[in-house]
């Protein structure tokens, strides 16, 4: 009777811990009566809170951005620079290393252009890709993501133009 339980449990727990949604990105958007003002978001949750990763890709008037964030604990800095953090990327056999700002709160980081544009293109290509952080990793899978991508990108948003200031560098709130 105790091996029933064993078993009985250890199938809950795999059950629960697995990715098991039809589709596991979510898209979100906000539109706005003034485009400048709208936004999208296109999220893969993490399968597992612990030691999995969220992707995300925001656009708005800033243009396109990817973030990854975490939930159990800080994500470590590099030795070489606490505001970064080591980002590896696992497309097919192939191993893509990048440094990811390290946002307020260290659970948060913004991924350099050429990592989200990496992303999103085998994304695009049906391929699935492994992130790994310093104690975390996660699989994410390509299921969906082009139908998603293209109301992603369809979203009206109109960047401001620009207006000359006397301000010599730009305001960053990490």
């Amino acid at each position: 009777m105790r091996t029933v339980g064993i078993a009985l449990f250890s199938f809950f727990l795999l059950g629960f811990s697995s990715c098991s949604s039809s589709s596991p990105w979510v898209y979100r958007k906000v539109v706005a009566d003034c485009p400048t003002y709208s936004s999208a978001l296109l999220y893969h949750p993490p399968c597992n809170q612990f030691t999995g990763i969220e992707v995300q890709f925001l656009r708005g008037k800033f243009g396109r951005q990817g973030y990854l964030n975490v939930y159990s604990r800080c994500v470590p800095p590099l030795t070489n620079d606490p505001n970064r953090a080591a980002v590896v990327l696992q497309i097919g056999e192939q191993h893509y290393r990048y440094s990811a700002f390290r946002m307020k709160g260290e659970q948060r980081l913004l991924l350099p252009r050429e990592a989200t544009d990496q992303m999103i293109e085998a994304l695009l290509a049906g391929l699935s890709i492994t992130i790994y952080l310093e104690g975390f990793s996660t699989e994410i899978c390509p299921k969906n993501f082009p139908s998603l991508y293209r109301q992603f990108t369809s979203v009206p948003i109109q960047h401001p133009a620009k207006v000359p200031s006397e301000r010599k560098s730009p305001i960053f709130f990490p």
